[in-house]
């Protein structure tokens, strides 16, 4: 086999996501073999900093060779810096990913009109409505829709665009081998049959919080430009607004009600000098010339019934917290290994990554489920704690048992009830992404958690 896969695989982990100095050995060294075999010195002598250079000083492949030997056997894709189809536009920023591991089908991204499209995870039921008919709109108009998968916005976007037949391009804040968020399961094997999936994250990446702010320059790098739908004032689709600016791309907004907490991201930025649009036609005009070969302007009808069918997918999370509401049955706590077993008598081809998801879930489930003494909130007495068994908080950070104690006084709570205790908005998203990964709290619709 050729070396140079390994090569990209080994610089692409000892340097961390985001390093700039990736790209100041990709451009100082002839090729990447050169990269691989440059010394501390030759490292230091461009411009590189002594951490980075003393890791890349490191020099085994036995990880990379683990991370290759598995892409081969799941079938995934490696896009090498070096590669003809590795995006222009992404090599432009500070600090692109040596590689992206990818699942999909791989077009020159650069020859297309590529639109960043995201907004909050809590969108609203209208909001939803606008994300989706927008990118339907834009894929029809020869548009491919970028962004990270998350719930909400980023999912109406997806969906409209692929439900528009178009191609759209998912960034993963994890390694490839996962799904995440786990409710876009079908959405993922839509994309990967019908676009594309990237990750810069090797596998076996959990998706854990500090991952997506680094993963949102990716989202923004590939596009000529990034839309922001609803998205509150702490609303991870705010970093990446921040990402394409800092990146010379154009910003556009949708604007709503100036007294709707969900729209104080996208009016700010108005404010600021983005571009307000109600329609993809906004934005398909902005581009027209630039591809010419690519965009089409015709007037273009939204199916109902597929519009419909997404709200109904993504906001079914409403009546399970209506049935919650009832009085439940106790659960009882599963075995460690029960997922994993269940996973064997489906099938023996289960694929390793199903097995260890299986086998990580099901460890998590069991360790959850043991009770634990409830810890004092910040929240007053006369507030109704849960009565359910609390769960073991022992695998979390400081900072995440801090923000879980608050639901133990009080089981839905908004982010904004949370940074109210002295918590930072960036450090609130990020615990509760955790939280919801492991399954100590879920996302509900209006910026809303509920503990599990």
């Amino acid at each position: 086999m050729q070396q140079e896969p390994l090569y990209y695989i080994w610089l692409s982990t000892v340097l961390y996501p985001g390093s700039p100095s990736a790209k100041l050995v990709l451009e100082g060294f002839p090729d990447i073999s050169a990269v691989y075999h440059a010394s501390y010195a030759d490292y230091l002598a461009i411009g590189v900093g002594k951490g980075d250079a003393e890791r890349m000083s490191d020099k085994s492949l036995m990880q990379a060779q683990r991370y290759y030997d598995y892409c081969q056997k799941e079938h995934i894709g490696l896009l090498c810096y070096d590669d003809p189809y590795y995006p222009g536009r992404l090599k432009a920023i500070s600090d692109p990913p040596p590689l992206l591991y990818y699942r999909g089908r791989v077009n020159l991204l650069d020859d297309y009109p590529c639109f960043t499209m995201v907004g909050t995870r809590s969108c609203s039921e209208k909001g939803f409505r606008s994300a989706y008919r927008t990118a339907y709109k834009a894929a029809c108009g020869g548009a491919v829709i970028v962004n990270g998968l998350a719930l909400g916005a980023d999912t109406a976007c997806m969906r409209g665009a692929l439900d528009a037949g178009g191609y759209a391009v998912g960034i993963l804040g994890c390694g490839i081998d996962r799904i995440y968020p786990s409710q876009n399961e079908d959405l993922f094997c839509r994309l990967s049959r019908q676009g594309l999936i990237l990750t810069e994250f090797a596998p076996f990446t959990r998706p854990e919080g500090r991952n997506f702010p680094v993963r949102n320059r990716v989202i923004s790098g590939l596009s000529v430009a990034t839309v922001i739908f609803e998205a509150s004032a702490g609303s991870g689709a705010l970093i990446t607004a921040s990402h394409a600016l800092s990146q010379g791309r154009k910003l556009f907004a949708v604007p709503g009600d100036i007294n709707d907490p969900l729209y104080e991201g996208p009016l700010g930025l108005i404010k600021d000098g983005a571009q307000a649009i109600t329609d993809a036609d906004d934005i398909l005009a902005e581009y027209s010339l630039m591809f010419p070969h690519r965009i089409q302007m015709h007037p273009v009808h939204v199916p109902i019934h597929a519009e419909n069918d997404a709200v109904a997918s993504a906001f079914s999370v409403l009546t399970l917290e209506e049935n919650a509401k009832a009085p439940q049955e106790p659960r009882l706590p599963k075995p460690p290994h029960a997922n994993l077993h269940a996973s064997k008598a489906r099938g023996k081809n289960s694929s390793p990554a199903a097995a260890e998801k299986a086998d990580v879930r099901g460890k998590r489930t069991a360790k959850a489920a043991v009770a634990e003494t409830p810890k004092e909130g910040a929240f007053s007495d006369t507030q109704s704690p849960s009565s359910a068994p609390e769960k073991d908080t022992s695998m979390l950070s400081v900072q995440e048992q801090k923000l879980y104690a608050l639901f133990l006084k009080r089981d839905i709570l908004t982010v904004d009830e949370i940074a109210a205790q002295g918590l930072k908005v960036d450090d609130v998203l990020s615990s509760l992404t955790l939280l919801e990964v492991y399954g100590f709290v879920r996302m509900l619709p209006g910026g809303r958690y509920e503990k599990l």
